[in-house]
């Protein structure tokens, strides 16, 4: 899962992904690295609020990430609740 610094009037579809940003990962005062993150027990999670939405399935067309260091780091595991805190951080930028 990627996170977008984009955001949307309205829930978007995988059309209206494309071209955006990635948000990457910002530590410190070093440019910001790709963030990709592997987000557990999401399934067996309750969701009344509907805050988390599945956009699409293995997209072929990923993020721009030109202006993201590569790190070369596969992946970083998370839960729900890096998963909102992350959110919440890149809501502020």
């Amino acid at each position: 899962m990627e996170l977008y610094e984009t955001t949307f009037a309205q829930l978007p579809g995988p059309d209206d992904v494309v071209g955006s940003r990635a948000a990457g990962e910002q530590r410190g005062d070093g440019p910001a690295s790709v963030s990709v993150l592997g987000v557990f027990g999401l399934r067996h999670i309750p969701d009344p609020a509907e805050q988390i939405v599945l956009i699409d399935v293995a997209q072929k067309t990923l993020p721009d990430r030109s202006h993201l260091v590569d790190r070369g780091v596969g992946w970083t595991g998370s839960d729900l609740y890096d998963l909102l805190d992350t959110a919440a951080e890149i809501a502020a930028r």
